[in-house]
């Protein structure tokens, strides 16, 4: 599923801002990693707040080592997966 760079869906240009991401009001920053940022962020008519992950395509790839790129890509497609899979209360 998450074989390369290209795999990895990319996000309309006209759908983020500094403040909204589609239906999404984002909030602080909660904290950041080596490919992503996580924010606050909530849903046009919903109260509850959620975290939202944004990845950085661009920090996933190493243009001098393709194998790396695909085993960056890889693990960010099972971090994914997994959480798709959770319903975090």
């Amino acid at each position: 599923m998450w074989e390369g760079v290209a795999a990895v869906p990319a996000m309309r240009s006209d759908a983020l801002s500094k403040t909204h991401c589609g239906d999404w009001k984002l909030g602080r920053k909660l904290g950041a990693g080596e490919f992503a940022q996580v924010q606050g962020c909530q849903r046009r008519g919903d109260p509850t707040i959620y975290a939202c992950k944004h990845i950085d395509k661009s920090k996933l790839v190493c243009a001098s080592n393709i194998k790396r790129t695909l085993r960056r890509v890889q693990r960010v497609g099972t971090e994914i997966s997994a959480m798709r899979a959770l319903r975090h209360k």
